[in-house]
């Protein structure tokens, strides 16, 4: 559908040209350009974490100055504000790193989805638990 959509917008034609122009008018507007950039890169894509909540749970992690670096290891990566969450048995395979400008903490699988949101400790254990093994 976005290949055919775009397609479409290159065709010569007047009809066209006054499709482009209003479509350029909506991409002056953030919203609109993000929501395009995120259905094109497969970033609007959610996934079922089960009981985690949160409104990034599910999705792909926020863009974060050196979050390519972090993730390079493949391992699960617990992104704590605080610096004081405590990942039990899980400390030797999750790299902990604390993230001061993250108003909240975040659990990303090694895929950069976010398996876990919160600001307290709850349910970081349950989350660890089903995406990841302790031993």
């Amino acid at each position: 559908m976005h290949t055919q959509a775009q397609s479409l917008l290159t065709r010569p034609g007047g009809e066209v040209t006054a499709l482009r122009e209003l479509f350029g008018e909506l991409l002056a507007q953030p919203a609109t350009r993000q929501h395009l950039a995120d259905l094109l890169s497969g970033a609007d894509l959610g996934y079922d974490m089960g009981p985690a909540t949160g409104a990034l749970v599910g999705r792909w992690a926020p863009d974060l100055p050196g979050l390519r670096e972090l993730t390079r290891t493949g391992r699960p990566l617990l992104l704590d504000p605080t610096g004081t969450l405590d990942a039990g048995p899980w400390v030797p395979h999750v790299d902990t790193v604390t993230v001061p400008e993250l108003d909240t903490a975040l659990l990303l699988r090694p895929d950069c989805y976010v398996a876990w949101q919160g600001t307290t400790g709850d349910g970081l254990h349950e989350a660890l638990g089903t995406w990841f093994t302790a031993a």
